[in-house]
């Protein structure tokens, strides 16, 4: 439940007429999650819409940043560092998961595939290319099972 931080506003909320402030800091948050800029820092965003309740687009927003991710190049360093955005998915989808949290389970299977190619990609581009057919394999299984080989 989203609770209203003691403040100025809250204090003199029938002033200026708002009979459940509660609802109406909602109503604005999810309207601040609706408009949320594509620009705006993913995590940021995803906090936004999960305070607003919008869980399948907490799961949209991932996709999208993890699909578009796939077609970034990896610096050597960053090929060295641990693939956060991977952990961070992995991390945010589990947790909605633990709260029990309504999420569409098409969207939840889409960021299982995609954490998957993005890892396949990473071990291929660190040359590990056997790691990469391997992580790659339960994707290649998921799309022919779905296009009925």
């Amino acid at each position: 439940m989203l609770r209203v931080a003691p403040s100025i506003i809250s204090r003199d909320i029938k002033l200026i007429k708002i009979r459940d402030a509660e609802a109406a800091l909602k109503s604005l948050v999810a309207r601040l999650a609706n408009t949320a800029s594509a620009d705006l820092a993913l995590h940021d965003r995803i906090q936004l819409l999960k305070m607003a309740g919008k869980y399948d687009q907490i799961l949209q927003a991932l996709n999208s940043h993890l699909a578009e991710s796939l077609e970034q190049q990896f610096s050597e360093s960053e090929l060295s560092q641990p693939d956060v955005v991977v952990a961070y998915s992995k991390q945010t989808v589990s947790a909605l998961a633990n709260e029990r949290l309504p999420v569409s389970a098409k969207l939840a299977e889409a960021n299982a595939i995609l954490c998957r190619l993005r890892e396949a990609k990473t071990a291929a581009d660190q040359g590990d290319f056997q790691k990469a057919l391997s992580v790659s394999s339960p994707v290649q299984a998921s799309f022919c099972v779905v296009s009925l080989c």
